[in-house]
Parts: structure tokens; C-alpha cells; sequence
């Protein structure tokens, strides 16, 4: 029914825009289940992770190109956990962070904030619903990612370098599960945290202290070609240029 398709995307979780592309990272497992899960991302307890990433995971987004959101994927256990969750579960807060890195991946701080370039800038703000169902599991796997969870509008503009997405959030109170993750490499990284807004990782996970790195599918749109109008008055400010050096 339509009520049902409702609570099967959530709230604040959207289909890929129009001309969006993705990208997954780690680019390895794009088509590769990781060979662990982790539920961090979507615990029913406060958590904090923060992942820095390699620019060359990150290639296929062009300079100057728009990441719009992201999605993870139930990890693929024997026997499959299926499809979930298996009801509606709410996050009074659920907030992602985007910046560039001050460091590469490896090298970084346990305290978060040092792990910036500048300031970070939040790209996601407020509760989120994940309706039933939202993570779909297909035996045999990788599963399929589930849709989107969208960033504000205008989302985070990529200008190369290695990127830092820190998500925090306040937890369900209701359910916990598995999304896909692999271990930590020298191109993607993550550290978490108990608590909501943690500054500092402790590493705190279901296998004990080595976090694990989530497998993110990124949506971006590419570098925003300039108006027909401006690409004419580009066109004429060039002339008046090169007539007046004539000149």
C-alpha cells in the first residue's frame, strides 16, 4: 500500500537525485561484501563515529562536484539476519558532518575536532526514521544499498583531499543490527565513541576495541556548469579584455 512504501523509505531518507551518480567506498567493495558488520551507524544505544578517507577512494567525484547524501547496506550474515528493521525505528537526533582532513587516513587524532581542516560543516541535522524494511536483504550478497539518507540542501561541495564524514547520533532505543563493514586499511578509516556528540574516539564496538571501517555509498552530482548567461558574459568580459591589450 502507499501508507506501507511510506514507512519503507523513513524520514530524511530519499531515492538518489535526479543525475546523481555514487560512488562506494571502499571502492573495493563496491561489488564485495566486507568481511565484517558493525552496528554503530544504526544502534539502538548513542554513538559517535568518525571515518577519514582517502582521496583516492573519492576519484570518481569531480573537483568541485556535490555529495548529496549517503547510504550503507545490512551486512550479509550466515544465517542472513533479513530483511530490516523489522518496524519503524526513530532517532531524535541524527547528525553527519562533512570536512576536509588534516591528516591521511591512519594518522589521525582520537580527538575528532583535530582531525579538521578548518571547521567542519554539518550536512544533516534533527530526527530520522528508518521505516520497515529499509535495509533490504537478498541472500548470497553484498546486499543492495538502502535509499539515500539525504544531506541539507546544497550538500557538501568535494574540492579534493582526503575527507573526514563524522555521524553521531542518539540512538533508537529499540532495535540494533549489523550494516556491512571491513577492517580499518591505509585508505579509509574509522574511530567511534559511546555517546551522542562524542569528542573522543574509544574505539568502543561489538568485537571489542578495533573499530571497523563501514562500507558508504556516496551520491554526488557533478561541478555546476556555469548559467548560459554567464558563460556569454564570461564571452564578452574576454573580448573587452583582449580589444583594450590591442589597443
Amino acid at each position: 500500500t502507499f501508507r506501507r512504501a511510506l514507512l519503507g523509505l523513513g524520514v530524511g531518507a530519499l531515492a538518489l537525485p535526479a543525475g546523481a551518480q555514487t560512488v562506494v567506498v571502499p571502492n573495493a567493495n563496491a561489488l564485495v561484501e566486507g568481511a565484517n558488520g558493525l552496528s554503530t551507524m544504526v544502534n539502538n544505544e548513542a554513538r559517535t563515529i568518525q571515518m577519514v578517507i582517502g582521496a583516492s577512494q573519492l576519484s570518481a567525484i569531480p573537483l568541485g562536484g556535490t555529495i548529496t547524501g549517503l547510504a550503507f547496506r545490512l551486512d550479509e550474515q550466515v544465517p542472513v539476519q533479513g530483511t530490516l528493521p523489522t518496524f519503524p525505528i526513530t532517532f531524535s537526533s541524527y547528525d553527519i558532518y562533512l570536512g576536509v582532513s588534516a591528516v591521511a587516513p591512519g594518522a589521525e587524532s582520537a580527538t575528532f575536532a583535530s582531525n579538521y581542516v578548518g571547521l567542519r560543516q554539518q550536512v544533516r541535522s534533527g530526527a530520522l526514521m528508518l521505516g520497515t524494511g529499509f535495509f533490504p536483504d537478498t541472500p548470497g550478497g553484498p546486499n543492495p544499498f538502502s535509499a539515500d539518507i539525504a544531506f541539507n540542501a546544497g550538500g557538501f561541495v568535494y574540492n579534493g583531499g582526503d575527507l573526514v564524514l563524522e555521524l553521531t547520533h542518539t540512538g533508537n532505543a529499540a532495535s540494533n543490527f549489523a550494516l556491512d563493514a571491513t577492517p580499518n586499511s591505509a585508505s579509509a578509516v574509522a574511530h567511534a565513541a559511546v555517546g551522542y556528540n562524542a569528542a573522543t574516539s574509544t574505539d568502543i564496538n561489538s568485537t571489542g576495541t578495533t573499530i571497523l571501517m563501514p562500507v558508504v555509498r556516496f551520491s554526488f552530482l557533478g561541478a555546476t556548469a556555469p548559467e548560459p548567461g554567464a558563460l556569454g558574459l564570461l564571452a564578452v568580459g574576454g573580448a573587452v579584455l583582449l580589444l583594450r591589450r590591442r589597443r
